[in-house]
């Protein structure tokens, strides 16, 4: 159960409500939590649901990035690694309205937990091994550490040397993965051809600020 809890500690308003857990990559969870109603909710689900992905190292449309959701039938398959293996775990998130009416019917609102998350973590699939961590897709912090290097004038084969020689060097990384997973996990390690992506994104991005700095 601490293995399960550790998925959420990233939300410091959460409150595991029930858990049946089969295994830690199998397992129902009903969570209740907090969002702000006075911003965005959308981007705020958004928000949790890209920081369970990195906590859990797993990736998620509401459905597990495994799951038939957004794939090309043709493409899935004839690729020798498939994105689609039928998955059918899934996140469904509900924001309650705060009334005098869904307060009586719910009293956690009272005390503003108008969020309840339920997660069905019972994927089809191996989920922690190297090959499941090579298909997470790059995480915010990743890429800003590559546009770093990038401004210090690294190529795209430099900076992803110097990016795996920190991480194998990180003692707190390497006290939660092993060194073939932590090498594996796209998340904070991307492969070459997502490297040479946010390359690509980075010069385009440096183009347009030089283009301005023309005009005006």
């Amino acid at each position: 159960m601490s293995i399960i809890n550790s998925y959420f500690n990233f939300d410091v308003n959460c409150l595991v409500i029930n858990c049946d857990v089969k295994s830690i990559e199998r397992f129902n969870a009903v969570i209740r939590t907090k969002f702000n109603a006075d911003t965005e909710i959308s981007e705020q689900v958004k928000h949790w649901i890209v920081m369970f992905s990195e906590a859990s190292c797993t990736n998620w449309i509401y459905t597990c990035q495994h799951s038939q959701k957004n794939k090309n039938k043709s493409t899935s398959e004839c690729s020798i690694r498939k994105r689609n293996l039928h998955c059918t775990a899934n996140i469904t998130v509900l924001v309650k309205k705060t009334t005098k009416g869904t307060i009586q019917n719910d009293r956690m609102l009272k005390d503003g937990f108008n969020g309840e998350i339920k997660v069905n973590f019972e994927h089809n699939h191996a989920v922690n091994v190297g090959e499941a961590y090579s298909y997470l897709r790059v995480s915010q912090s990743t890429k800003d550490k590559f546009y770093e290097y990038f401004n210090m004038g690294m190529t795209p084969a430099c900076a992803r040397t110097y990016h795996q020689l920190n991480l194998v060097n990180d003692e707190d990384l390497s006290k939660n993965f092993s060194s073939i997973k932590l090498l594996a996990n796209s998340h904070i390690n991307p492969r070459s051809r997502q490297i040479y992506t946010l390359h690509d994104e980075w010069r385009a991005y440096k183009n347009i600020v030089l283009i301005k700095n023309l005009i005006f």
